[in-house]
């Protein structure tokens, strides 16, 4: 009786070793005792190999304007939604780790990130053939991502109004 009570403490510490190593295997990415709420972690199954995957999550990643010089000045452009909400993108976990330290607020006193900083971007494409509306028009929106990046959930498409800039010969309607 006596020596089954002297294994229940070595029971007890090889079950928590063997807890904090399965933990370990999936932990976030900075390996810090903080955990990041926007890292999952995914698997994937691809010719019989396991690859794991980490993602992450952006938000408020602005919506940019392209196109011909003339059509951009000539037109003031509405954008429904002007931001984009919860884009969550996917890559190895070294590429995911470098997005977050690009977005992470700089010191210094700044506490706000770069719109840019992630090197996401997303562009509504304008043609010299658009012309100003009353209604909405919806166009896909065309996406830059870093190497080692896919996105996996985001709008694919944004509704926008042109409306015409009056020149600067030309009055303003009071």
């Amino acid at each position: 009786m006596l020596s089954r009570l002297k294994t229940l403490p070595l029971t007890i510490v090889l079950t928590i070793l063997i807890w904090m190593y399965a933990e370990s295997q999936q932990s976030t990415l900075d390996y810090s005792t903080t955990r990041d709420d926007r890292i999952t972690n995914t698997s994937t199954q691809g010719c019989g190999a396991e690859h794991r995957l980490k993602r992450a999550t952006i938000n408020d990643l602005p919506v940019w304007v392209s196109g011909p010089p003339d059509a951009v000045a000539r037109y003031q452009i509405e954008l429904y939604p002007r931001v984009l909400k919860s884009l969550v993108v996917s890559g190895s976990p070294a590429a995911i780790q470098a997005l977050l330290q690009r977005m992470a607020p700089r010191s210094g006193g700044e506490s706000t990130v770069d719109p840019t900083a992630s090197q996401i971007l997303a562009y509504l494409d304008i043609t010299s053939d658009d012309r100003p509306s009353q209604n909405r028009v919806t166009r896909p929106l065309r996406y830059t991502l870093p190497e080692g990046l896919t996105l996996q959930q985001y709008p694919s498409d944004i509704d926008f109004r042109l409306i015409d800039r009056p020149s600067p010969t030309q009055p303003a309607n009071p």
